[in-house]
């Protein structure tokens, strides 16, 4: 057990942007909202937006290091807002594109410190897009509101992957 313990806690060590807070694990296995395909919701740019989260909540700095240039830009985030229609399911929105495609993106809440704030009332998602050096741009949405805002970049939000396509 102790050599079991102590393999955790190195691959952890390894992997910071992967560390829980308490009641993260309890979500994350609550809800089948990983993995998934690249959709297209008809967006002008023709960008495909992932169906699902990646697991966990990253910082800013981690989240770009693992993910780069698979972050949707700041751009790409606001043509999501203004090209589909969003629809409040009761714990996260539901996003229609005009060909009627459509993502969830589920309102996991926040990560600050080892506390998880907001499950199934707010989600916050990163884009690539830094705005001054301590923050960047990100996706905050509530019950009856959708912003592109920036914010702190310690903080620990959820991760949506986007892939350019070729029209």
């Amino acid at each position: 057990m102790k050599k079991i313990c102590s393999i955790f806690l190195v691959l952890l060590l390894a992997q910071p942007y992967l560390v829980f807070a308490k009641n993260e694990s309890t979500f994350w296995g609550k809800y089948n909202i990983f993995g998934g395909k690249y959709v297209n919701l008809g967006l002008p740019s023709g960008t495909l937006w992932k169906s699902k989260n990646e697991k966990g909540f990253y910082d800013y700095t981690s989240a770009m290091e693992k993910f780069g240039n698979k972050l949707p830009t700041k751009e790409q985030m606001q043509e999501l807002k203004d090209h589909c229609k969003w629809i409040w399911i009761g714990n996260g929105y539901k996003v229609v594109g005009k060909n009627n495609n459509y993502i969830v993106l589920p309102a996991s809440g926040y990560r600050l410190t080892t506390n998880i704030t907001d499950i199934n009332s707010a989600g916050f998602y990163w884009s690539q897009t830094k705005n001054y050096s301590s923050s960047a741009w990100c996706f905050r949405f509530y019950s009856k509101n959708v912003v592109l805002e920036d914010n702190g970049c310690s903080a620990g939000h959820s991760i949506r992957l986007v892939k350019n396509h070729s029209k």
